[in-house]
């Protein structure tokens, strides 16, 4: 059984990860819009 100072750790943890990986995937998106749209002046 955990202690609620072990708890609150574990959801700081997650908290960092799931904010890590919301700035990956922003990232990701950015990078697929921008080789998504053509480029002017390139052919």
């Amino acid at each position: 059984m955990s202690t609620a100072l072990e708890a609150a750790c574990r959801i700081i943890v997650m908290k960092d990860r799931l904010a890590e990986a919301q700035r990956i995937n922003a990232q990701l998106q950015r990078d697929r819009v921008s080789h998504a749209s053509p480029q002017k002046g390139s052919a």
